[in-house]
C-alpha cells in the first residue's frame, strides 16, 4: 500500500521540521 507508506513518511517528516524548528527556537532565544 503506497499510500500508507507515504503517508508515514510524511509524518516523519514533519516530526523532523518540528525538531528543527524547536532547535532554532532556543538557539535564538540563547542568542539574546
Amino acid at each position: 500500500d503506497c499510500g500508507g507508506q507515504l503517508r508515514r513518511v510524511g509524518e516523519d517528516v514533519s516530526e523532523m521540521l518540528d525538531m528543527i524548528v524547536a532547535q532554532l527556537k532556543v538557539i535564538e532565544i540563547a542568542r539574546c
